[in-house]
């Protein structure tokens, strides 16, 4: 299979992006109160940045597929059955959160919701949520693995780049694990915006600089 060089700037382009996003997610709750009932998780609703942070994880999504799409072609002929399984991953991932990310977006308005009862739809839709979390976790977490493992060897920008991904897995099985001990939630809390912007960057800037590498 021949990758172009237009393919990888273009999936090399959308790890940056997923990178720089990323980031956005992790600060953006500075920005809005922590919802403590059914009330003020509604009123997020008409706060802007909780809107702007739902809608950067929506095409985050997106941005991590088509990158992680682009490593995975750039590294098929190396390792395929690593390289082909994480795409199936990577699709069981993306089509879950967006899935999730639109139940976020929209099934909250609050039209949908009898009255008197904002506190049994809030918690309903807070269930399903964590369902599809669940789903998530595991895919994102089998698909970056398996990413890291077709892309470890090479030079060393490669090895960053499968070694920030093996951390990025780590922290999606801390994280499941985290969901039935408690204890562990504040450290994946706090690995989290170091991993994960970083593990998507690298991976941008490595796909960018190998089509640079390339011949036209």
């Amino acid at each position: 299979m021949t990758v172009s060089k237009q393919f990888l700037a273009v999936t090399g382009v959308a790890g940056v992006v997923a990178g720089v996003f990323t980031v956005g997610i992790v600060v953006l709750p500075n920005f809005y109160p922590v919802p403590i009932g059914p009330d003020e998780q509604l009123a997020l609703l008409s706060n802007p940045f909780y809107q702007t942070r739902q809608w950067l994880s929506f095409l985050n999504v997106i941005a991590v597929l088509v990158s992680g799409w682009g490593l995975a072609a750039h590294r098929l002929r190396h390792s395929p059955g690593a390289a082909s399984s994480a795409v199936l991953f990577l699709g069981i991932y993306t089509v879950t959160e967006l899935l999730g990310r639109s139940v976020m977006i929209f099934a909250r308005d609050a039209r949908w919701i009898p009255a008197g009862d904002a506190d049994l739809f809030v918690r309903g839709l807070d269930d399903v949520w964590r369902s599809w979390f669940f789903v998530i976790l595991v895919s994102y977490a089998a698909a970056v693995f398996l990413l890291g493992w077709a892309a470890r060897g090479g030079r060393r920008l490669q090895r960053a780049v499968s070694w920030s991904l093996f951390a990025a897995a780590g922290l999606a099985a801390w994280t499941l694990v985290a969901r039935w001990i408690p204890e562990l939630r504040p450290s994946a809390s706090l690995l989290y915006p170091l991993i994960q912007p970083t593990s998507r960057f690298l991976l941008g800037v490595f796909l960018v600089d190998e089509a640079r590498r390339r011949a036209d």
